[in-house]
């Protein structure tokens, strides 16, 4: 009697800690949407970003950064904020973080667009489309390596050659 009552124990004990797991894929959401716009690593030419800045609020207080030409081997990094995101059908108003223009070996030029939303997901839009996905932080602080990719290879390049 008591193993079928220490059985009994553990399989509460289970269920309740299927049952938190359960509920946090269902907030979470445990699917992903797939962008078609979004081209894969070898069908790119190049991707150039731009950084807003706001000193006022939002996750990036610094200046703003100019257009820049992201390094072919900081792709990868790009493509992997948009891997994992929620198409969103009632996008509020939020302030934009910046942009990306993606150009493909065909020359089609993709826009994204993206936002600040002070929220848990950040978002960003392709061609009217618009997307829940990484957080406002991570695409700043993958922009900004990328940023200092650049300025250190486009230092380099002016270096005198010795």
């Amino acid at each position: 009697m008591r193993q079928l009552i220490a059985m009994f124990d553990d399989w509460k004990h289970n269920m309740r800690i299927f049952s938190c797991l359960l509920l946090v894929f269902l907030i979470n959401g445990c699917t992903c949407d797939k962008i078609d716009e979004l081209p894969s690593q070898e069908n790119i030419t190049t991707i150039r970003a731009t950084l807003w800045g706001n000193p006022e609020s939002g996750p990036y207080s610094g200046p703003s950064i100019k257009e820049f030409e992201i390094s072919v081997h900081d792709y990868q990094k790009i493509l992997d904020l948009f891997s994992c995101a929620k198409l969103d059908r009632n996008p509020a108003k939020w302030q934009v973080l910046g942009y990306l223009i993606i150009k493909t070996i065909s020359s089609t030029e993709i826009e994204i667009g993206l936002f600040s939303t002070s929220e848990r997901k950040g978002a960003f839009e392709i061609d009217g489309t618009y997307y829940r996905g990484s957080k406002d932080a991570e695409i700043v602080k993958v922009l900004l390596d990328c940023h200092n990719t650049y300025l250190n290879t486009k230092n380099a390049s002016n270096q005198p050659m010795q």
